[in-house]
């Protein structure tokens, strides 16, 4: 089976509850939806099997770390058969994440640790989900709560919107989280340091 990925890269999370812990993300390529503010180069890709995958994640991450996240995030990750390498992965020692806009949850395998869902419209949500993480942009013509309503999660994240790599909205979202303290602030700290 090949995936079709868009990157592979070792960092640092940049956002969310996870923010400033190293990962290795596998970025997929493909998505659903076409978000006008996404950062995602969605021509760009390679078609990988889940054994070439493992073999550039092992090649980057410093011998004797164990346990480190693998992050899959896309475009939409859960677009592509996604136990095959999951397997792969914990199998080798690895912890999985995921990262979600929500349409397709049932997609995700169970060898996944920690999901994160960044919806991007409430129009598509008719089921309550449940993840470990919410992450939604604040935009003109998003409400928070609307998401809130129909997902649960452990933890609420509000972000601003960002343009050329700057928070756009960041005195809107800060007000909104200080007058509804269940979302916290989630800044893109991986744009404001210039690292992938």
């Amino acid at each position: 089976m090949l995936y079709a990925v868009n990157d592979i890269f070792y960092s640092i999370q940049g956002e969310g509850y996870w923010t400033g812990t190293p990962a290795v993300f596998v970025r997929l390529a493909g998505c659903n939806l076409r978000c006008k503010w996404c950062d995602t180069d969605h021509t760009k890709k390679a078609e990988l099997t889940a054994e070439q995958i493992l073999m550039e994640i092992k090649a980057m991450v410093p011998r004797g770390i164990i346990n480190l996240p693998v992050v899959l995030t896309g475009g939409e990750p859960t677009l592509q058969e996604l136990a095959p390498l999951t397997t792969n992965l914990k199998q080798n020692g690895f912890t999985i994440a995921i990262e979600s806009n929500g349409t397709n949850l049932k997609r995700v395998p169970n060898e996944v640790d920690w999901i994160t869902v960044s919806p991007k419209s409430d129009w598509m949500y008719s089921t309550r989900i449940k993840c470990d993480e919410l992450k939604v942009i604040l935009t003109d013509d998003i409400n928070p709560e609307d998401f809130r309503l129909t997902m649960y999660a452990e933890h609420y994240f509000l972000q601003p919107l960002y343009i050329d790599s700057r928070p756009s909205n960041l005195n809107d979202v800060v007000e909104y989280v200080k007058e509804n303290p269940v979302w916290r602030l989630s800044l893109q700290v991986h744009k404001m340091i210039g690292i992938k």
